[in-house]
């Protein structure tokens, strides 16, 4: 059943949470800050996030995005961490991706910028989601693809949403009422239950396993040769319409299990899963590769130790398919896969 929500920052002044609950409110994202600076914490962050958890409101947070770059939404991220300081969280941490200034900047950057965002605020233990209108989700970011991976939460101030790509929560009014908070507050709908209750900080996993940046290349089969690496989604290591014959990677420590398909072969005939790291990443052993040099790879499985490995491929000349999220191998083999039987790949993506 769909959830009744609110999200507030301190424009909305003293708020008495007791009456808010009585009113029915269900959840509360509240504005953790605005910004890269440490002055640019929301002056009533503390007092919302106590007044909330005291009566049982779920809460998660939001930061208002300034950022012009992939090292400034890193920052910002950085200062959202700081700011929650180790705080329980039931909720996503949000990067508000909106500003005008923000506009101009080409969607491959603010693509980039959400992911980096992201990545960081779930390096640290939280769970991550975006935050943008409808117009913003289809015509200057993609909202579609990027609510395939993280949370998404998109606004559209009308009697009914009518954004096509994947979303948990909709924010469909600026001029709310609800007891407890003088004037106007944004509603919100949460159509899909993210409510974890378990959003603390984890500790993080041990060195064994597959942390920090992978590192990975492929062999391009019309040059005869491995393409220079690549490392994470920063860019994608291919060349677009030639195929791939072989994917090598590594990440910083622990281990890449990877299985390839080759065209050709039967759907459940893959070939055999490889151990992928940096003492194997330049060996020419045919155990430090996935794949048959000189034949074409369609489909690709990857997945670590620990944590989750994204991938994605594109069709030789096509667009990129969806993100693949892998599964833990403690839980046994991958069982997804990025790409279409009998359609060879050009490009691969992984982060």
């Amino acid at each position: 059943m769909a959830k009744r929500g609110i999200d507030v920052s301190s424009h909305n002044g003293n708020i008495n949470w007791g009456a808010v609950k009585n009113d029915g409110i269900e959840f509360a994202i509240l504005r953790v800050g605005y910004g890269m600076y440490d002055n640019q914490k929301d002056a009533q962050f503390e007092n919302y996030y106590s007044g909330a958890t005291s009566v049982g409101i779920p809460v998660g947070v939001y930061l208002y995005s300034y950022a012009k770059s992939v090292a400034e939404a890193e920052r910002e991220a950085d200062c959202a961490i700081k700011w929650l300081s180790g705080r329980k969280l039931n909720l996503p941490v949000y990067f508000d991706i909106e500003d005008p200034s923000q506009e101009h900047l080409g969607r491959g950057t603010l693509d980039a910028m959400c992911r980096a965002f992201c990545n960081k605020i779930e390096q640290a233990g939280y769970s991550a989601g975006i935050y943008a209108s409808k117009y913003w989700s289809t015509s200057v970011i993609s909202g579609a693809e990027l609510g395939q991976r993280y949370t998404y939460w998109v606004a559209q101030y009308y009697n009914q949403c009518t954004y096509n790509g994947p979303y948990a929560i909709w924010q469909n009014s600026s001029t709310g009422r609800v007891a407890g908070i003088n004037g106007n507050v944004d509603m919100d709908i949460m159509y899909q239950d993210i409510i974890n209750g378990n959003s603390t900080p984890q500790p993080q996993p041990s060195p064994t396993g597959c942390t920090g940046d992978i590192t990975y290349k492929v062999y391009d089969n019309q040059k005869g040769q491995y393409l220079p690496s690549v490392v994470n989604d920063r860019d994608y290591a291919g060349n677009r319409g030639n195929t791939i014959g072989g994917i090598k990677a590594k990440c910083q420590n622990g281990n890449i299990y990877m299985q390839t398909h080759i065209i050709g072969k039967t759907k459940t005939d893959w070939e055999e899963t490889v151990t992928l790291n940096a003492s194997n990443y330049d060996s020419s052993s045919p155990n430090a590769y996935s794949g048959i040099l000189g034949k074409n790879v369609d489909c690709v499985k990857v997945w670590s130790d620990y944590g989750h490995v994204s991938y994605r491929v594109s069709p030789v000349n096509g667009n990129y398919y969806a993100w693949v999220d892998s599964r833990n191998r403690n839980n046994g083999t991958s069982e997804s896969y990025a790409g279409v039987y009998g359609k060879a790949i050009d490009r691969i993506q992984m982060r």
